[in-house]
C-alpha cells in the first residue's frame, strides 16, 4: 500500500510563513544573521521538496486517474457488448420457444387426427383380410352378366381408390409425426 505524504496542516504553514517572511521588516542597519538565513534556506528547500513531492503525487494521480477512465472504457465497452450479446440470446430464445410450442401444438395435432383415422383403417384392413387373398378378384368372378361384371368393376374402382385415399391419408399423417419425434421416438 503506498503511503500518501499528509498535507501541510494550517499551524505549519503559518510557522513557515513568518520564518520565512519574519516579524516584520528588517530595522534600519540590521543585518540577517547567518543563522537566520541557514534557518531560511532550510525552511526554503523543505518548502521547494514539499512542493516537488505534492506535484509528483498530483502527476501519480493524475496517471492513475486516467489509467482507471480508460479501464472504465474499456469496461463499460465489454458491458455493452455482453448485454447485446444477451439480448441476441434471449431474441434465439424466444424464437426456440415459439419453435418448440408450434411443433408441440403439430404433434399433438397429429396424434388426435392419426387416433382419429386408426379404427376406420384397421376396420377397412380387417373387411380386406376377410376378402382372403383374391379380394377384389372375387367381386368380378361372381359376377353372372357383362351388366353385373361392369357394375362390379366400377365398383372395385371406386373401392380401390377410396381404400388407397384413406391408406395414404393415414400414412401421411404418421410420417410426419414419426419425423417430429425423432430418431428415438416419443
Amino acid at each position: 500500500m503506498q503511503r500518501t505524504p499528509r498535507p501541510l496542516s494550517r499551524i505549519t504553514f503559518i510557522l513557515l510563513a513568518v520564518v520565512a517572511f519574519g516579524p516584520g521588516p528588517p530595522s534600519v542597519g540590521a543585518q540577517p544573521t547567518s543563522g537566520d538565513r541557514s534557518l531560511l534556506e532550510r525552511v526554503s528547500r523543505r518548502v521547494e521538496d514539499r512542493a516537488r513531492e505534492l506535484e509528483a503525487e498530483a502527476d501519480a494521480l493524475a496517471e492513475r486517474e486516467q489509467a482507471l477512465l480508460s479501464e472504465m472504457e474499456a469496461l463499460e465497452t465489454d458491458r455493452q457488448i455482453k448485454s447485446d450479446e444477451l439480448a441476441a440470446i434471449n431474441l434465439d430464445l424466444q424464437e426456440m420457444t415459439e419453435q418448440l410450442e408450434t411443433t408441440e401444438a403439430r404433434i399433438t395435432e397429429l396424434s388426435a387426427s392419426a387416433a382419429r383415422q386408426r379404427p376406420a383403417v384397421e376396420a377397412r384392413l380387417v373387411e380386406l383380410y376377410k376378402l382372403g387373398s383374391p379380394g377384389y378378384a372375387r367381386l368380378l368372378l361372381e359376377a353372372d352378366s357383362i351388366r353385373s361384371l361392369g357394375r362390379a368393376y366400377r365398383l372395385l374402382g371406386i373401392l380401390a381408390r377410396r381404400d388407397q385415399t384413406q391408406f395414404e391419408g393415414h400414412r401421411e399423417t404418421l410420417t410426419p409425426l414419426e419425423a417430429s419425434r425423432g430418431p428415438h421416438g416419443a
